[in-house]
């Protein structure tokens, strides 16, 4: 029998680790509390938890510093950041290897659906074996139906191709599996379902997942696909994501990089593609995104 997950929580205000993990246990996870980022970066080394979910402010290493030392310890062990607000060090933790972010203020259902999607890109075996050496560039296409549940196994194969191609280690895949989740979200619920993403503020969330769930079934809505076509060579990857909703002006779109946007819910997953991969483009009619990823020894062009 599969034991449950253990989680290190890194965070050092009591009632907040407290709330952490009355959330977590609720849910059957295991979890093991750290009151600083040393004691934390012990517990990944010593336990080898299938998540780290960590503050950024921490007395004798801070959140930032632990990302970077968890990183290189426990390459495999994904990092989720709390931020309780917009600040540059969480950005500088996400490009440290950080796998995404939660703000403090996100509901008990955002941040275990967050751990969810975190875990199930990470459960994905990515191991590489023989004649795949030989190869200089694969590329495959995927048409997805508007299902959500596909993701992790889409995104683990993504991975696996970028990673046999050696284009990337384990942080990065687990970063680039993250935008690749954001990139299929919007293009599934919000360019296809055309589900707007201020309904997860109403009904805890609830109002958004019904709207989804009840257009899956609904003409015109059921029948569009999302297309995911993944070029790889062993310098870059390239990544496109294409919806059949009715999609946006992309000159509209406010700054991604926007660290206002860091606690907002429309403007995260763009957030996090932007900060994951090196270059992101949109097409005139807004319902297609391209992601690249170079290879970290080869310079931009």
């Amino acid at each position: 029998m599969d034991h449950p997950a253990l989680i290190v929580v890194a965070e050092d205000n009591r009632t907040q680790a407290t709330r952490y993990r009355l959330i977590l246990e609720k849910h059957g996870y295991r979890v093991v509390l750290a009151e600083n980022g040393r004691t934390a970066l012990d517990a990944v080394v010593q336990q080898e938890p299938a998540l780290l979910l960590t503050d950024l402010h921490m007395p004798e290493m801070d959140g930032l510093e632990l990302v970077v030392a968890a990183r290189r310890a426990a390459p495999q062990v994904p990092i989720i950041l709390t931020t309780a607000g917009s600040e540059q060090v969480a950005v500088d933790a996400l490009h440290g290897g950080a796998a995404t972010f939660i703000s403090k203020s996100r509901s008990p259902q955002d941040l275990l659906e967050t751990i969810e999607r975190v875990l199930a890109v990470a459960a994905v075996n990515r191991d590489s074996h023989g004649i795949i050496r030989f190869v200089s560039r694969s590329e495959v296409e995927y048409v997805l139906l508007n299902d959500n549940a596909l993701a992790p196994a889409v995104i683990g194969k993504i991975q696996q191709q970028i990673s046999e191609m050696g284009v990337c280690g384990p942080s990065e895949l687990m970063q680039i599996g993250t935008a690749v989740d954001e990139a299929l979200v919007n293009a599934i619920v919000h360019g296809n379902l055309e589900v707007p993403s201020s309904l997860r503020e109403v009904d805890d969330g609830m109002a958004y997942l019904a709207l989804a769930n009840q257009r899956r079934h609904e003409a015109p809505f059921a029948s569009r696909r999302v297309y995911v076509n993944v070029h790889v060579t062993r310098d870059e990857a390239n990544i496109t994501v294409r919806d059949e909703g009715p999609g946006f002006d992309p000159s509209k779109i406010p700054d991604p990089t926007n660290l206002d946007r860091l606690d907002q819910i429309s403007g995260r997953g763009l957030f996090l593609i932007n900060a994951f991969m090196d270059s992101v483009s949109h097409n005139d009619s807004g319902n297609q995104i391209r992601m690249t990823k170079r290879r970290c020894d080869v310079p931009p062009a």
